[in-house]
């Protein structure tokens, strides 16, 4: 992700030679937090949300649809397993590291022989829901 809000845009019409009207994208529609596996300072979150705001506005400048999604929705569109909940305490089991190697197993998968990484292999899943709901390819999983 760049750096800066110029950076962003220049990547974005990089990605779309500067028409994103054909161009279909898909965000994490999250909100701020406070991770109960460690305390995020309150600069981490504002960088995030900063960030999280260039891209949505160079999408804007370059007309490109965007559609934002819930992490929870495209990994059960793609059938991963959430993480798992000790339902006594509403607490994760699972590890946000060990959940994040899980994605990127899963990542793995589909696309064998792509270099992942823990940090880029959720991108690469969120993406691929997104070009499977543009093409009509996704069949959604019920609860």
């Amino acid at each position: 992700m760049p750096e800066t809000p110029e950076g962003v845009l220049d990547w974005v019409l990089t990605q779309t030679a500067g028409d994103g009207s054909s161009v279909c994208s898909a965000l994490e529609q999250v909100g701020g937090y406070n991770s109960s596996e460690g305390s995020q300072p309150g600069s981490r979150m504002f960088r995030f949300g900063e960030s999280y705001g260039w891209l949505r506005m160079a999408l804007v400048a370059v007309k490109a649809r965007c559609v934002l999604v819930v992490p929870q929705r495209w990994q059960r569109d793609l059938g991963i397993e959430a993480r798992s909940k000790d339902t006594r305490y509403n607490k994760s089991r699972e590890s946000k590291p060990a959940f994040k190697r899980r994605l990127k197993q899963h990542a793995e998968q589909l696309f064998p022989g792509t270099k992942l990484t823990l940090a880029t292999a959720d991108a690469l899943l969120l993406a691929e829901w997104c070009r499977r709901q543009y093409t009509g390819q996704l069949q959604r999983q019920l609860l």
